[in-house]
């Protein structure tokens, strides 16, 4: 409609000129139809690769948060913790069987994991990420009825494939309460 109300006017205005005037001012208006055009097919494309940001984002969800419902003692150096209750798993990164999680898609991720005690001992757990350590937590009493409870967060870069778990490090026999939920590892990709 809007090219028809132009072409109108310019029938009309052209009407009085020379055949030379009239193609130029066509010509004029053929090139600003052309770069209204270009700006329209711009705006396109970019709506389109916003929508696509948007679908990866929301196909990238990815998050999980586990405790461990039990409290477990003998706890050797090197040993996985197994958070066995899983509360959110979404995008089934993390295994309930192993105490790992699993990165199924490159990018930010944020941890958290917290461990509690509450007998004389203590319990010194560290996050790895594939086999290399990146930060650590303890909970250390020092009577049977101090509770404490010690925990850590990072916030990683990981590629597809990655591995990050939470395992005891200093104490070769290491008890941790997990009853009422002080012992937990979650995880979301940011």
């Amino acid at each position: 409609m809007y090219v028809l109300l132009i072409f109108a006017l310019l029938l009309a205005t052209v009407r009085s000129l020379t055949t030379d005037e009239k193609f130029s001012i066509l010509q004029d208006e053929i090139n600003s139809l052309k770069e209204h055009n270009a700006k329209l097919e711009q705006e396109i494309n970019e709506l389109k690769t916003s929508d696509k940001k948007i679908e990866k984002r929301q196909s990238g969800r990815i998050a999980f948060s586990t405790r461990l419902d039990h409290t477990q003692g003998h706890i050797g150096v090197g040993q996985k913790l197994i958070f066995n209750k899983v509360l959110l798993n979404t995008g089934d990164a993390y295994s309930v069987h192993t105490g790992v999680f699993t990165c199924v898609e490159a990018g930010l991720h944020l941890f958290a994991y917290f461990v509690g005690k509450g007998t004389t001992g203590q319990a010194w757990v560290e996050l790895k990420k594939n086999g290399v350590v990146i930060n650590g937590a303890v909970a250390d009493s020092v009577s049977t009825y101090h509770d404490t409870q010690g925990g850590n967060v990072a916030i990683l870069e990981l590629d597809a494939g990655d591995l990050v778990w939470v395992e005891e490090f200093h104490q070769s026999d290491a008890q941790v309460y997990g009853g009422s939920g002080f012992v937990t590892f979650s995880g979301v990709m940011l």
